[in-house]
């Protein structure tokens, strides 16, 4: 059997207790219960923060309602349905089924995106600034699965 020195038995004895530390994370981490959420479960809730970037990034989703309140203090029957119209295309993109939306200060609408029947709902809620923040609305989206 071969002399081994101080410097090669402290090399070894490191490099065991790497290999030691390595199977007993493995065992713990491979044996604790994974809670992961799967894709489709999150699908919605990307696709809810997609729809209220919207509303922000959107220039004609912003000034649509902007203006509306601005200069009216309400939506009209065209500004709502051309709001329809953009979150339904916005709806077809993220794949959800309906999109409700309730504006502070209007009335409720909900867009129909494809004809099926709602399973699931994730609900946001934003500020819309108006005249400089002095105004400012809360806006609530639901979307559906």
């Amino acid at each position: 059997m071969p002399k081994l020195r101080k410097a090669q038995v402290m090399i070894l004895d490191g490099i065991l207790s790497i290999l030691m530390a390595m199977t007993i994370s493995y065992v713990l981490f491979a044996a604790w219960p994974q809670h992961r959420e799967t894709t489709g479960q999150l699908a919605l809730e990307r696709a809810g923060y997609d729809i209220v970037n919207a509303f922000y990034e959107d220039k004609e989703i912003y000034q649509t309602i902007r203006k509306g309140f601005e200069a009216k203090g309400y939506l009209s029957a065209s500004e709502v349905e051309y709001l329809r119209t953009r979150l339904y295309n916005y709806g077809r993109m993220l794949g959800v089924s309906r999109i409700d939306v309730d504006i502070e200060g209007s009335e409720q609408f909900s867009v129909e995106v494809t004809h099926s029947t709602p399973a699931r709902r994730e609900q946001f809620t934003l500020i819309m600034p108006l005249r400089g923040g002095a105004d400012d609305r809360i806006i609530r989206v639901s979307l559906w699965e």
